[in-house]
């Protein structure tokens, strides 16, 4: 007979992956209700942000959302991301078991500028369904939208 060591911590994958939703369901935004007013969505895409030596940058991930349905604009030094992933057609499956596991409908996602962000110099690229951002450092505080140069895949 063999002996088995048992590992208290081997089922905590699901416990972390529910605690980082969570996190990111409630990321900021129980702290600002007015922020959290002004953010219609459906679904919250994940987010990095980071600074490089002259810019700082927003890398979103954004599968299956067509590149057409993406706005980016800024308005009172805030940097705004929204669109719509559409729900995939699951008609026809009405005497299978379904599982629908990946979000659609609405998104948005808002950033706070860094003060010394050139908001008139955003540009941004989206490639294989994701978005890059980037914003330059500088200076301006005029409202404007930002065009997405999305590559082929």
């Amino acid at each position: 007979m063999t002996a088995h060591r048992y590992d208290p911590f081997i089922n905590l994958d699901g416990l972390h992956r529910l605690s980082e939703e969570f996190g990111r369901m409630v990321e900021g935004d129980w702290l600002n209700p007015d922020r959290t007013a002004k953010a219609r969505r459906d679904w919250r895409p994940a987010a990095d942000t980071f600074f490089t030596d002259d810019a700082w940058k927003i890398v979103i991930d954004l599968p299956g959302v067509l590149p057409t349905s993406v706005e980016v604009s800024v308005q009172q030094h805030e940097l705004i991301v929204s669109g719509v992933r559409e729900a995939h057609d699951m008609s026809g499956t009405e005497d299978s078991q379904v599982r629908r596991e990946r979000p659609s409908g609405r998104f948005e996602r808002r950033f706070d500028l860094p003060d010394n962000a050139d908001d008139s110099a955003i540009t941004a690229k989206g490639e294989q369904g994701v978005l890059t951002i980037s914003v330059p450092l500088g200076a301006s505080t005029t409202a404007k939208s930002v065009d997405i140069n999305w590559t082929a895949s």
